[in-house]
């Protein structure tokens, strides 16, 4: 059975944006007036509430699995923003390119480490984020990082590319692209509207998560809650951005 999230449940209506949501898609009115970072991390988490918000309550493992496709993404798209537009990096000295025989392409390099991975004292990542919510919530024990980003790696060139290595009953509605189809735009004009570095756009988007993990945790397993956030975390941060952006 799923796993469903009791939560009261209110579209936000702020005098300055709206938000209409449907399964299918998503409009947004979002003028260049910036909005501080607990209003962009309360209207994303109450947005992604309302897709996947049905009779039963909020289907929490396609909420997880959204944020963390959200937060992989917004990882590259972040350097891409300020490192390649705006200072002017070649992009194959950003990324180690990888094209498979299908011509399929990823983007991998060390410069996901230190804001995917890092658990370092004073450093931040989005799996230290997403690991502190899940100890907070009561976890005994967590994913093992490095067979999750392992597990990827493996998946490079497959048709299952981005699947959740978790049982069935636990799969989200939405494979982790199609969730970046659907989101994306939306959380991207949020992002851009809130101002600030985009190489911390990842950051911002897994501390939603994080409170999800927290708020969730009598619904689905702290370490498996976890476990549904960062494997589109990793998997995302690599996928070619045409899949997303290609009419």
């Amino acid at each position: 059975m799923f796993k469903y999230l009791k939560t009261k449940f209110f579209i936000v209506v702020m005098s300055f944006f709206v938000i209409f949501s449907s399964w299918g898609g998503d409009t947004i009115a979002v003028p260049n007036e910036k909005f501080d970072k607990d209003k962009f991390r309360s209207v994303l988490r109450e947005y992604v509430f309302t897709t996947y918000k049905g009779e039963k309550g909020v289907h929490i493992e396609s909420a997880l699995s959204a944020l963390g496709a959200l937060s992989g993404f917004a990882l590259q798209q972040g350097i891409r923003e300020e490192l390649i537009k705006k200072q002017g990096k070649p992009e194959n000295k950003m990324f180690t390119i990888i094209k498979t025989k299908n011509g399929d392409k990823y983007y991998f390099g060390s410069i996901f480490d230190q804001p995917l991975y890092d658990t370092r004292k004073g450093k931040i990542s989005v799996w230290a984020i997403i690991a502190g919510g899940a100890q907070k919530a009561g976890a005994s024990s967590l994913p093992n990082i490095n067979n999750l980003a392992k597990l990827n790696t493996q998946a490079v060139g497959s048709k299952n590319y981005g699947k959740l290595n978790i049982s069935k009953k636990h799969q989200p509605k939405h494979h982790p692209i199609e969730a970046i189809k659907i989101h994306w735009g939306l959380t991207e004009k949020l992002l851009k509207a809130k101002g600030g570095n985009p190489l911390m756009w990842s950051w911002e988007i897994a501390l939603v998560a994080q409170d999800l993990i927290i708020l969730g945790k009598q619904a689905i397993q702290p370490s498996l809650a976890a476990q549904i956030v960062m494997e589109p975390a990793i998997s995302m941060s690599k996928i070619d951005p045409n899949l997303i952006f290609k009419n």
